[in-house]
C-alpha cells in the first residue's frame, strides 16, 4: 500500500519508506526550516520636506512621501497644522499618488502666533510630525515665496456639486463684493473642471492670476482665500473665475475653511462615494458635521455643479453651527424671482440676505438655479469668514 512505512519482521533493523512517504517527510522538514528563518518586515514611513521657518502672512509648501519597501499609492492622509497653543489652524485630507508622493500648502495668518508650530501628517497606520518656526521678522532660512513643486498627490479630479433634495437644502452664493455687484453670469456656464484641489504651479509668490485683474469685482476675495490656502488656481496661472464649482469641490473648500476633524476612514455614507475618491474625506467630514446631505436614492452626485440656492443653504448651516446666524428672517427674500426659489431653500436664502452673507443681482433677481461660479464662491466664503469671526 502506498504511503505506508514498512517495518521488516525478520529481526533486521532496517526500515523501508516508500516514495510518497519520503516526499511527505521532506515537505514537513522544509516547512520546519522555513518557519525558523526570520522574516524581514517593512514598516511604512512618512517623510516630510519643508522649510524650518516662515513669516506670518506667508504660504508654506510641504512635500512628502509614504512608503514601506515600495511606494504606497492611494493612501488617505490626514493633515493638521497646530499653532504654539495647540489650536488647529489648518486641516485637510489628501491621497498619495502612484509614486507615494503628496504635497500641500497652507497659509500663515497675518495675526498668527509667533513660535513653534507643528505640521502633522497621518495615514496608513503611520504618522510624521515636523516643527515650523513662525515669526514676524525673516530668519536666514525664511521661505518668503511659495515653492512650485507639482509632484504631489493633489488631483484636479472631477468633483461636483449638485442640487439638494428638499430635505438636503443647500446654498446660494453672494454675487457682490463689499463695493460692487457682480455681472449676472449665464444660467448654465460650461467650462472645464475646477482646480480647487489641484497643485498650483504659478503664479505663487505674487498671489495673482493672469485672468483676475486688480479691478475685478472679486479680486480681493480670490487673493485672500488663495493666500490662506483654501483655494488654488490652474497650472497655466489662471483662476477661471467664471467657471462653475461642483459639490465635491465645494465641500473640499468648506472642509479647509472650517478645519473639520478627520472622520472614520472606513465609513461611507453614499453609494456613489468611495474611500478611493480624492474628495472622500471632505464629503464625509461635511456630512458628519450636518452641512450637506444627499439625495433620496442615497447618492451624493459629487460631479454635479452646485447652484446658488444650494450654496446658500450650506453656508447658513455652517454659520448656524458657529452660532453666528441672526434668526430674524420671516422667509421672505424680496427678490423679484422669489417664486423660483425652492421651498426648502427660501428660509436659508432669506437668512443669508439678512445676515449680509449674500446679495442679488442689479435687476433684483437672485437666479437660484444658476450655477455658482468660482468668483461668487470666493466672495461668499470671504463674507462667511468675516461674519463667523465676530
Amino acid at each position: 500500500m502506498e504511503g505506508v512505512i514498512n517495518v521488516r519482521s525478520d529481526n533486521e533493523s532496517s526500515i523501508s519508506i516508500n516514495k510518497p512517504c519520503r516526499r511527505a517527510l521532506f515537505t514537513m522538514l522544509l516547512l520546519s526550516i522555513l518557519l525558523l528563518i526570520p522574516v524581514k518586515t517593512f514598516a511604512a514611513t512618512i517623510t516630510l520636506d519643508m522649510a524650518d521657518s516662515a513669516l506670518v502672512g506667508s504660504t508654506v509648501q510641504v512635500n512628502g512621501r509614504i512608503n514601506d519597501s515600495t511606494p504606497l499609492a492611494g493612501v488617505s492622509l490626514g493633515i493638521t497644522v497646530q499653532d504654539p497653543n495647540g489650536a488647529n489652524v489648518f486641516v485637510d485630507q489628501i491621497r498619495s499618488d502612484a509614486a507615494g508622493l503628496f504635497n500641500f500648502q497652507f497659509g500663515i495668518p497675518l495675526d498668527g502666533t509667533e513660535g513653534t508650530w507643528q505640521v502633522l501628517v497621518a495615514g496608513g497606520n503611520v504618522s510624521a510630525k515636523k516643527s515650523l518656526i513662525i515669526s514676524k521678522i525673516a530668519t536666514t532660512s525664511q521661505p518668503n515665496q511659495l515653492a512650485t513643486n507639482t509632484t504631489g498627490s493633489y488631483s484636479s479630479g472631477s468633483s461636483s456639486s449638485s442640487s439638494y433634495s428638499s430635505s438636503s437644502g443647500s446654498a446660494s452664493t453672494s454675487t457682490s463684493s463689499s463695493s460692487s455687484i457682480a455681472a449676472k453670469p449665464a444660467a448654465n456656464t460650461n467650462s472645464d473642471q475646477l482646480a480647487w484641489n489641484q497643485s498650483l504651479v504659478s503664479p505663487a509668490a505674487s498671489l495673482s492670476f493672469s485672468d483676475v485683474i486688480p479691478s475685478y469685482w472679486a479680486s480681493e476675495s480670490i487673493r485672500e482665500l488663495f493666500r490662506l490656502g483654501y483655494i488654488k488656481g490652474y497650472p497655466d496661472g489662471t483662476f477661471k473665475p467664471g467657471n462653475p464649482i461642483s459639490r465635491a469641490e465645494l465641500v473640499t473648500v468648506m472642509n479647509k475653511v472650517l478645519k473639520l476633524a478627520p472622520t472614520d476612514q472606513n465609513s461611507v455614507s453614499f453609494k456613489d462615494i468611495s474611500t478611493r475618491d480624492w474628495f472622500y474625506n471632505s464629503v464625509q467630514n461635511t456630512f458628519n458635521a450636518g452641512l450637506v446631505k444627499g439625495y433620496g436614492n442615497n447618492s451624493f452626485a459629487p460631479d454635479k455643479s452646485i447652484n446658488r440656492e444650494e450654496l446658500a443653504s450650506i453656508l447658513i448651516r455652517a454659520l448656524d453651527s458657529a452660532s453666528s446666524v441672526k434668526q430674524d428672517s420671516a422667509g421672505k427674500t424680496g427678490f423679484v424671482d422669489d417664486a423660483a426659489i425652492s421651498p426648502w431653500a427660501r428660509d436659508a436664502i432669506a437668512l443669508a440676505v439678512s445676515n449680509g452673507l449674500i446679495k442679488g443681482y442689479q435687476d433684483n433677481t437672485f437666479s437660484p438655479k444658476n450655477q455658482a461660479t468660482r468668483a461668487e464662491v470666493c466672495v461668499v466664503i470671504g463674507k462667511f469668514l468675516s461674519i463667523s469671526r465676530k
